[in-house]
C-alpha cells in the first residue's frame, strides 16, 4: 500500500507528464483510485473521532446543564414574585441578570384543510403556490415542454472509480 505522500506527490510524475498510452492511463487511474481510498479511510477516522468527541462532550456538559436547570427552577419563582407589582421585566444582581422575555404567540395549524379553504376565500396571500420539479420532469419525458420552462442539454461529467 502506498503512503499518502507517495500518492499525492509520486516521483514518477514529472512536469510535462502526459497520458498518451493505455498503460499510462491505467497508472494514473490507479493513483487516483488509491487517493480516493485514502480519503475514505481518513473520512472514516474523522467520523469516529467526531463521534467520540461528541459523546465525551455530552457527558461532560450534562452536569453543568443539570446545574443550570436546577438553579433556574429556584430563581424563577423568586423572580416572578419580585416582579408582581413592577413594570420591570428583569432584576440585575452582582452575579448576573434574571428576567422574563415576552414571547410571540405560537400559531399551530390543527386542521390544514379548513385553514386552506378559509385562506383561499379570505386571505390568498397566506397561500404559497409552487411548482413540483419532479412532475415537470415527467411531463418533459412525454415530449412536452411546459410554457415558461427551458431545457439545458445534458453534459458529461468525468469520474474515476476503482475496479471491483
Amino acid at each position: 500500500m502506498d503512503n499518502l505522500n507517495d500518492i499525492i506527490h509520486p516521483e514518477e510524475i514529472r512536469e510535462g507528464f502526459t497520458v498518451n498510452t493505455t498503460d499510462k492511463a491505467d497508472w494514473a487511474i490507479s493513483k487516483a483510485v488509491a487517493a480516493q481510498e485514502e480519503i475514505e479511510k481518513l473520512n472514516d477516522l474523522h467520523d469516529e473521532y467526531v463521534a467520540r468527541i461528541a459523546l465525551w462532550y455530552q457527558k461532560e456538559i450534562k452536569q453543568y446543564k443539570d446545574t443550570i436547570e436546577y438553579m433556574e427552577s429556584l430563581v424563577k419563582p423568586w423572580l416572578q414574585a419580585e416582579l408582581v407589582d413592577s413594570k420591570k421585566r428583569s432584576v440585575s444582581l452582582p452575579s448576573g441578570v434574571a428576567g422574563l422575555r415576552k414571547l410571540q404567540p405560537k400559531l399551530e395549524v390543527i386542521d390544514e384543510k379548513i385553514a386552506l379553504e378559509s385562506c383561499r376565500t379570505k386571505h390568498p396571500e397566506a397561500i404559497k403556490e409552487s411548482l413540483r420539479k419532479s412532475a415537470l420532469n415527467d411531463i418533459l419525458k412525454t415530449g412536452e415542454l411546459v410554457d415558461g420552462c427551458t431545457v439545458s442539454p445534458a453534459e458529461s461529467s468525468f469520474y474515476i472509480k476503482g475496479a471491483k
